[in-house]
């Protein structure tokens, strides 16, 4: 398994970036698509119209980029000579992957919310919640391609 993993560990990190990159793709367009779901509440048929650009979103794109992110990046991880549990900038930027995560999982309980009809935040509340996957992206990639502060 060793050896598999360092004969291969160019592809497995372009495979994690990629795939990092298409999860935040979403990450940084759902919560607008939220804004502009409860933006128009009041017009059924845009409504029907976000419920699906919503769940496609997360069914093709999101949920999938997420789960093999977190592949490739163990994958990643456990290549011997990589070492990367000894550098305290692994721990931060997993933490703020942790967070990603967990905003990711918000998004599912948002979107299954506004697939009945219910915000449980105004439009702006949105556009706010927008920016947390921009301040963890930046956070991530300087740490990532520095690998200290």
């Amino acid at each position: 398994m060793a050896d598999f993993l360092k004969n291969n560990y160019l592809l497995f990190k372009s495979l994690h970036i990629i795939f990092f990159t298409c999860w935040m793709a979403g990450l940084f367009y759902l919560p607008r698509l939220f804004y502009y779901h409860v933006s128009n509440f009041s017009n059924p048929t845009f409504c029907s119209v976000f419920s699906t650009m919503e769940r496609r979103l997360l069914k093709i794109i999101m949920n999938p980029s997420i789960i093999l992110t977190y592949t490739f990046g163990i994958f990643l991880f456990c290549t011997p000579g990589v070492a990367a549990s000894s550098n305290p900038f692994f721990y931060i930027k997993f933490i703020c992957v942790l967070f990603l995560s967990l905003f990711h999982f918000f998004c599912i309980q948002w979107y299954r919310s506004l697939s009945k009809n219910y915000s449980p935040f105004a439009a702006k509340t949105y556009k706010f919640l927008n920016e947390i996957p921009s301040v963890l992206f930046i956070i991530i990639v300087f740490i990532a391609i520095f690998k200290r502060f």
